[in-house]
């Protein structure tokens, strides 16, 4: 069977799709038994128990799921797209599907809104992400962005490529949409020393080109993770995941490198990330990581920051 976490998730997707507001979880713990803390937009959270992982456990789950979800929802989820019945999960081989009961309709669980509204009939907003979802399940990488527009009364997905893109396969993943594809430049680092000014001390920054950054701010030593940490490296007590195209050097290596594997900086160095915090996941006190895009090192001690003089005389003022 599958990941019991991801399995979940899939099976909340699939309840919440198309829904004028989401549906959001966490779980008490990884494996079963199991609380599911569910809450459906500003409405009260509803829990929901499995207490073993097989398929009847699963399948019991998603009933127990379903009843509540109706009850707060006011109409049944997921529904069949041929009739608007209420799907029933069922068992195929090792595995939880969805059924009409009128045997109109069925999919794997988490396959729901690709098997119910793909390919979409117009470019609306649920166009782009079903693209989204139809690139994720086909392991599509080296994208830069997309869309989904009509062109003379057919349906096309422009989608930017980076180099090294299978285009074969992002027309594979977008079929019957006619493709249009635009060449993105690739994601590499660039390196670049700055001089001391009035908040900060001189340093080298290593970022990142040809993508988009979140601006929040992370400072301190930098550490290599040690097994069982779910991150690249450490700053201070914090776990750290790099954005693409920064690379961490094997055991006796350096710790952190730029794109062409050059040293930048190792165990130790005083540094400060530009990125933000990525999503803890759905199990309840998961430590969150932060996703850094740039980085820049701080040598001979240098603190990371500096306020100006005149601001320093009105911190101290009377």
């Amino acid at each position: 069977m599958s990941n019991l976490v991801d399995w979940i998730s899939r099976l909340l997707e699939d309840c919440s799709a198309r829904a004028p507001f989401g549906i959001a979880f966490e779980l008490d713990c990884a494996r079963a038994p199991l609380v599911a803390s569910v809450t459906p937009a500003d409405m009260p959270a509803v829990h929901v128990r499995l207490d073993r992982d097989d398929i009847r456990g699963r399948i019991d789950f998603a009933c127990r799921l379903q009843a509540l979800l109706d009850i707060a929802l006011d109409h049944p989820v997921p529904r069949c797209p041929a009739d608007g019945m209420a799907l029933a999960p069922a068992r195929a081989g090792d595995e939880v599907v969805w059924a009409c009961p009128a045997g109109d309709f069925g999919c794997a669980i988490g396959e729901y809104e690709l098997a119910a509204f793909w390919p979409p009939a117009e470019a609306d907003q649920w166009a782009a992400p079903l693209l989204a979802k139809r690139f994720h399940r086909a392991g599509v990488t080296g994208l830069s962005h997309f869309s989904v527009q009509s062109h003379g009364g057919a349906l096309v997905a422009r989608v930017r490529v980076r180099p090294g893109a299978g285009e074969a396969a992002v027309r594979a993943a977008a079929s019957p949409l006619a493709v249009e594809l635009i060449r993105a430049p690739a994601i590499s680092t660039v390196r670049e020393r700055r001089p001391a000014g009035d908040r900060e001390a001189a340093h080298e920054t290593l970022t990142l080109t040809g993508v988009a950054m979140r601006l929040a701010r992370l400072d301190g030593d930098l550490h290599r993770a040690t097994a069982g940490q779910d991150c690249d490296f450490l700053v201070g007590s914090t776990m750290v995941r790099l954005a693409a195209a920064h690379l961490i050097g094997a055991p006796g290596e350096t710790l952190l490198m730029d794109a062409d594997r050059r040293a930048f900086a190792d165990e130790g160095d005083r540094v400060s990330c530009a990125g933000g915090f990525a999503a803890a996941g759905p199990i309840r006190e998961a430590a969150p990581a932060f996703l850094a895009a740039q980085i820049s090192v701080y040598r001979d001690g240098a603190p990371l920051a500096t306020h100006p003089p005149r601001f320093q005389r009105k911190l101290g003022a009377k």
